[in-house]
């Protein structure tokens, strides 16, 4: 037990105001935990976004790479197909004046 000599007489007032300190300090206490854990909820969205912006950007990476392959294997069918619609076209020709030959000889 606390003797005379342990105890310290304050006047009521200071008294008044050490109780509402200590009930303000637990107030600011529990608001601290809550701040702390909207922080922790702000971070957790951060790294997400973070990580989804990671992955866009990835697929953007990879889309312009097919793009980029595309276009090539456009330019080259391209090339291809000139020199290939060439043949046809003479052989369609050909094929109208021979056409054109066995009409007339048959008047």
């Amino acid at each position: 037990m606390l003797s005379q000599e342990d105890t310290v007489k304050l006047p009521m007032s200071i008294a008044r105001n050490v109780a509402l300190d200590l009930v303000e300090l637990d107030e600011l206490k529990s608001s601290k935990i809550v701040y702390l854990s909207i922080i922790g909820n702000y971070k957790n969205q951060i790294k997400e976004y973070s990580d989804q912006s990671i992955l866009r950007t990835n697929q953007n990476a990879l889309l312009q790479k097919n793009i980029d392959i595309l276009e090539s294997q456009l330019k080259v069918e391209k090339k291809v197909k000139r020199s290939s619609n060439a043949i046809p076209w003479i052989l369609g020709v050909v094929s109208a004046g021979g056409i054109g030959y066995f009409i007339g000889t048959i008047n």
